[in-house]
């Protein structure tokens, strides 16, 4: 069991306010502004424009009428944390998959630049995250910078592999949180805001109940094959420069145990539980 409930905050935002969650490499594409953090400051205006920005960003994806209702579906307490949790638990596996390379640091520079690139806690998922995975054997890293690339696309592609074979009301949700990749196939769309949502001032936020009957009874087309939809993503890679251990966390993980991996994280008391990683 998931623990959570459709009226949970992070089930509503998961549902039906993308734009809360959308990585920064994707707000172009959906035409929210690198501002939004901005407008968080102002919670009527950016309750409105979360509203509009989130209903573009599930119509263009053929999601809106398309939440997520199973609360058993595999890898939903990671599919629902929230964005800076998410970022937490692609760190900490990065680091458990790139052990056996960041583990061949000694000297106490070295160590100490690692800890101030990866994080204070760094050193002790690098010890015990052989527990958890045997990790992907490599040369040392050349330095702190590069150690904190490599943990970042090993991270987010252990989840990219996690999700590859969740449905796409899944899926693509999950996938809107994670960086853009640059061969990410797309449809050539590129989705705004609907016309006439410049002055969004003084629209009610959404309501626990009110947000999935505004999805249930939208005039929007049904979402396409589950099968068609998820083409979009499963082909992705990363940009030339991480490609190779992109490449070596997807020849080493397949889904099942790339979510086991992911979900074994999420349980640890470290990270304080699924209730102490989920929380906001």
């Amino acid at each position: 069991m998931s623990g959570l409930v459709l009226c949970d905050r992070r089930m509503i935002v998961f549902n039906f306010l993308p734009s809360k969650t959308l990585h920064p490499s994707r707000y172009a594409d959906y035409g929210v502004s690198r501002d939004v953090a901005g407008l968080d400051a102002v919670p009527a205006v950016s309750a409105a424009w979360h509203r509009r920005w989130s209903r573009s960003i599930l119509q263009h994806e053929g999601l809106l009428d398309a939440p997520v209702t199973d609360l058993d579906t595999a890898g939903l307490p990671v599919a629902v944390l929230p964005y800076e949790r998410l970022a937490m638990l692609a760190r900490r596996l990065g680091v458990v998959l790139c052990g056996p390379r960041l583990r061949q640091a000694i000297s106490g520079d070295a160590v100490r630049a690692l800890q101030a690139a990866l994080g204070e806690d760094a050193l002790g998922w690098i010890k015990r995250g052989r527990v958890l995975h045997a990790g992907l054997a490599g040369p040392m890293f050349q330095d702190a910078a590069e150690a904190l690339r490599t943990v970042s696309v090993a991270g987010h592609a252990a989840l990219y592999a996690a999700f590859h074979d969740a449905t796409p009301r899944m899926g693509r949700r999950v996938l809107l949180k994670l960086p853009r990749l640059s061969r990410e196939r797309s449809s050539g769309k590129s989705p705004h805001p609907p016309a006439g949502t410049s002055q969004p001032a003084g629209v009610a936020p959404p309501s626990c109940e009110a947000a999935p009957q505004r999805a249930a009874t939208s005039r929007a087309a049904p979402p396409p094959p589950e099968s068609d939809a998820s083409e979009s993503w499963r082909d992705s890679g990363w940009d030339s420069g991480s490609s190779a251990i992109h490449e070596e966390v997807t020849a080493a993980l397949d889904g099942e145990t790339a979510m086991a991996l992911a979900l074994a994280l999420l349980d640890e008391p470290a990270m304080g539980g699924r209730d102490g990683i989920s929380a906001r």
